[in-house]
């Protein structure tokens, strides 16, 4: 478990609108990405 934790399993991704001139409000959505799932044991 201790070599689980001390690896990179998951990232947070962010995704917003900033670049779309035509939205004057700005819309940012963070998404967590498991790269590994957790072990059954």
């Amino acid at each position: 478990m201790r070599e689980f934790w001390t690896r990179e399993t998951y990232e947070y991704v962010r995704w917003d609108n900033a670049g779309d001139t035509h939205d004057p409000l700005l819309k940012v959505q963070w998404r967590l990405k498991i790269k590994e799932p957790f072990p059954e044991q």
